[in-house]
């Protein structure tokens, strides 16, 4: 679903599960295929999990219920 970096580890969410990893984000983002989007400067998201986006609210939404932010220089989707 989606991607996020804190700190020193970017945590990746799945539909089943979460794994972390030390690689940084612009590295993820380019060995991705091309349906993950950087959407802000500590998250990546797959853009065929998205349910909504709100660009009043500058969140993106899944459908189960998790969110993420929408970066004010990433708002090109």
């Amino acid at each position: 679903k989606f991607i996020e970096r804190n700190k020193s580890k970017a945590t990746i969410y799945t539909k089943d599960s979460t794994y972390e990893t030390c690689s940084s984000l612009n590295t993820l983002v380019h060995e991705l295929p091309n349906n993950f989007v950087r959407v802000h400067r500590s998250y990546i998201v797959n853009k065929e999990q998205i349910y909504k986006i709100s660009k009043e609210n500058k969140s993106i939404y899944f459908e189960d219920n998790l969110t993420c932010p929408l970066g004010q220089l990433y708002s090109k989707l």
